[in-house]
């Protein structure tokens, strides 16, 4: 079959008119895709920290100190004062302290284990107390974060504010009984928004 000129341009038009909607669909496909990712935060899948207090609690504070790890890692932080060890559900707190020898410097450790050594129990957990001194570190780690945050946005606040060995109010000594269950849902809530706050605002590229 011979067509005319116009007919051949015609042909020509169609079918550069059909390759252009099939690359439409196929960007539009690509786009929505880009946007799903966008809207993942992948660090909130590594480190799933909203479930975890279902979870055995030796278990959980593992999974926090590894958290913290990584965030200190990521915002290339400098912890003076303690060094985090995380060892699964066994993962201690290292905590030094200065004191001064006979030329006037010297410096001392201690090794604070964030897990008990025995099995949880409402009528056992409420008398560790060298869990609480461990809990008191890991919330001064917490906060050490905080101010290291402020010095990239300085208006800042998280959901609850931290105060020694207390968040929202709440103290976080296991010994506190029924606030420590709160102090423990305001801890994670924290870190659920420090882990947002830090993957966007850094990137792996900044700890190069």
């Amino acid at each position: 079959m011979i067509f005319s000129v116009e007919e051949q341009l015609q042909l020509e038009l169609n079918e550069k008119n059909k390759k252009l909607e099939q690359s439409k669909a196929a960007y539009d496909v690509q786009l929505d895709h880009i946007d799903k990712l966008r809207n993942l935060n992948i660090y909130n899948q590594i480190f799933n920290i909203s479930a975890i207090v279902k979870t055995k609690i030796n278990a959980a504070l593992g999974q926090i100190v590894l958290l913290l790890v990584f965030l200190i890692k990521r915002l290339n932080l400098k912890l003076t004062s303690y060094k985090l060890v995380p060892l699964g559900s066994q993962s201690q707190i290292i905590k030094f302290n200065s004191h001064e020898n006979d030329d006037g410097s010297g410096k001392s450790k201690t090794v604070l284990n964030l897990y008990s050594s025995d099995e949880f129990s409402l009528g056992k957990l409420f008398n560790f107390n060298k869990l609480d001194v461990a809990l008191i570190a890991l919330l001064d780690i917490v906060s050490i974060i905080e101010h290291k945050l402020l010095t990239i946005d300085p208006e800042i606040v998280l959901p609850y504010k931290i105060q020694k060995d207390t968040i929202g109010g709440k103290s976080i000594r296991v010994t506190s009984n029924s606030d420590w269950t709160s102090s423990c849902k305001f801890l994670l809530t924290n870190l659920n928004w420090i882990l947002t706050f830090v993957s966007v605002h850094t990137s792996v590229d900044d700890n190069e």
